[in-house]
Parts: C-alpha cells; structure tokens; sequence
C-alpha cells in the first residue's frame, strides 16, 4: 500500500497517473489507501466550502470501504491537529463511524463531522 494517497500525491501527465511520494509504503490492506482517498477528498471539499450535503459519496462508494478504517483514518487526521482538537469529536461519533456497514452512510457521517470540526476551527 501506498500510506499517504493524497490528490498532492497523483500527479497526471497527459493521460498518464503517477503515484509518488512513497516513503510511507508498506504491507497492508488495500482499504487503507482507499480510505485515504475518500478522507482527503471529503476533507478538502469541505474545506474548500462544499457544504456537507453536496459532497458525492455516491461516486465514492465503488471503493472497498472499512467503517472501522475510516473511523481511524478520522481520529489520525486529529490526533495529528492541535492537541485539544481531538476532543471536539465524541467516542460515540468514532464508534458510530466505525460500525457503520453502508458506505454512503458512513461518508455523510464523515462529511457532517468533518463540516463540525472545520467550524470549531480545526485546520486542515
């Protein structure tokens, strides 16, 4: 895997995709580099002023997707904030997040606490 998929990482050279950056690459499951995928493309649209409801989870949902992946790929985007901003987010949203079994639920559950995160001043 991959272990930081990211858009600044996928650069396209006319039709070509290149994946680079692979210093954290390692063995693991797949679902984690899709994972990645679907958080930054969430988090940024977001943060780019997408409002929670027009994000396209729909077209996300072909990926193999992990509730308790993407529950942890959520909590590792905080933990790596300012220190207090971890607690902005409930263990009850992480534990709902993470057994979640339906993409599209979970990617609006993702979409409304990351729009909650951004409007407590979480940076990006």
């Amino acid at each position: 895997m991959h272990g930081d998929l990211k858009p600044e990482h996928l650069l396209v050279d006319g039709e070509r995709l290149h994946v680079v950056d692979w210093e954290a690459s390692a063995c693991g499951p797949a679902v984690v580099d899709y994972t990645d995928v679907v958080f930054h493309l969430v988090r940024d649209l977001l943060y780019e002023g997408v409002p929670p409801e027009q994000v396209p989870v729909d077209l996300l949902t072909a990926m193999p997707f992990s509730g308790p992946v993407l529950a942890w790929r959520l909590l590792l985007w905080l933990d790596r904030r300012r220190p207090h901003d971890i607690d902005l987010l409930s263990t009850h949203d992480v534990s709902r997040l993470a057994a979640e079994e339906q993409p599209t639920a979970a990617y609006r559950a993702l979409a409304r606490s990351v729009a909650v995160l951004r409007a407590a001043g979480v940076p990006r």
